[in-house]
C-alpha cells in the first residue's frame, strides 16, 4: 500500500513529500529543505524509515543552498542525517548480534 504525506515547511511555505511503502515503512522525501529535522521526526512520528532522496528541479528553496542571502538546509544535509542513522542501526545491531551470541 502506498503511504503519501505532503508537508508544508519553511518560511515559503513549501511543500515537501515523504512517499513510499506501508508495508515495508521505507520512504523517500521529495525535494526536501528549509527544516530538515521536522522532516524527520515527521517521518519517525509515522514510523517510516527514510531511504531515498529525490530532487525535482534545483531551486535553493526546494533542494537548500544560497537564496537571497540565507542559507537554507537542504539534500545534503538531510543525507548527512541518514548516513548517521544507518550507521547508529548498524552499530545496534551488531551489539545486539554480539549480545545474542554470548
Amino acid at each position: 500500500m502506498l503511504y503519501f504525506k505532503q508537508i508544508e515547511i519553511g518560511p515559503m511555505q513549501n511543500y515537501v513529500y515523504l512517499i513510499g511503502s506501508t508495508e515495508t515503512r521505507k520512504v523517500a522525501v521529495v525535494d526536501a529543505a528549509w527544516e530538515i529535522d521536522t522532516i524527520l521526526k515527521i517521518a519517525a512520528q509515522d514510523d517510516v524509515e527514510v531511504t531515498h532522496a529525490f530532487v525535482t528541479h534545483t531551486h535553493p528553496d526546494h533542494v537548500g543552498g544560497h537564496f537571497s542571502g540565507i542559507e537554507i538546509p537542504g539534500v545534503n544535509e538531510l543525507l548527512e542525517q541518514m548516513q548517521t542513522q544507518s550507521r547508529r542501526a548498524q552499530s545496534r545491531s551488531r551489539r545486539a548480534s554480539k549480545a545474542r551470541a554470548v
